[in-house]
């Protein structure tokens, strides 16, 4: 892991003594850098998420002016419309942030008129010797009239479409603008800026698009699984309200 102030790595452990012990340097939850001295959480989890904000909220969020990278740039709008897409991906699609950086404009298939498909994507924790899909599909709503193309979620999905169809066919979906050599942004980096931009951790956003997606379907967690290709199980963790549908008894 890195430390999110000054981007040094960071480990649990470190070595004892000569007689190469290890001990623990750290709470899981509570990090001491030994180059800057600051004290850092990481690995922060959904599970005891007990409410998301809705899509109005979120969207606001991320244009507000206030929020975002302090870009150097005498013009910062690439650089916002790029993260403002990758953002929309992580969220509108479920995705881990290391699952939207690997992503090609290639991948994105234009020709629905009802949406954009962005095949096989490809997901990370997966072993070789894991069951579960090791690439998935994300469809991208695209509105149908002007009243649906208002509202706050179609608003988040053409972000990131209009920014796939900006960069072209074949190219990196969220690249490194600072040096134009057409690769992606690193993972830590990425994670930094959507951080900046939303004031909280990245995965929070992946919970916040599997929990939507659960209540527009119905409270049916087989078909959201069966979308983000996990385990039904593990997924249940992350959602809430399902007992909504059936009404008090």
């Amino acid at each position: 892991m890195y430390c999110p102030f000054c981007g040094s790595e960071h480990d649990y452990f470190r070595r004892k003594n000569q007689g190469g012990k290890w001990e623990i340097c750290c709470q899981s939850n509570d990090h001491l850098c030994a180059v800057c001295s600051q004290r850092f959480s990481i690995r922060n989890t959904v599970i005891h998420v007990s409410s998301y904000p809705p899509p109005k909220d979120i969207l606001e969020t991320i244009t507000d002016p206030a929020n975002g990278w302090p870009y150097a740039s005498e013009d910062p709008s690439e650089f916002i419309e790029r993260d403002q897409g990758g953002f929309a991906m992580v969220y509108i699609g479920a995705l881990r942030i290391s699952e939207m950086i690997r992503l090609n404009t290639s991948q994105f298939n234009f020709d629905n008129p009802n949406y954009v498909e962005v095949k096989d994507v490809k997901l990370s924790k997966r072993t070789a010797t894991s069951r579960l899909a090791r690439t998935r599909e994300v469809i991208l709503p695209i509105p149908k009239n002007e009243e649906q193309a208002k509202l706050p979620r179609y608003v988040l999905s053409e972000m990131a479409i209009k920014w796939a169809r900006k960069l072209g066919n074949n190219a990196s979906f969220f690249p490194n603008l600072d040096k134009k050599d057409g690769k992606p942004v690193r993972r830590f980096r990425a994670y930094q800026i959507i951080s900046k931009l939303t004031g909280k951790y990245c995965h929070y956003f992946r919970g916040a698009g599997e929990n939507f997606l659960y209540e527009a379907w119905d409270y049916d967690g087989f078909a959201v699984a069966d979308y983000l290709k996990v385990d039904p199980r593990t997924l249940a963790t992350y959602l809430h309200g399902g007992y909504k549908k059936h009404g008090a008894v």
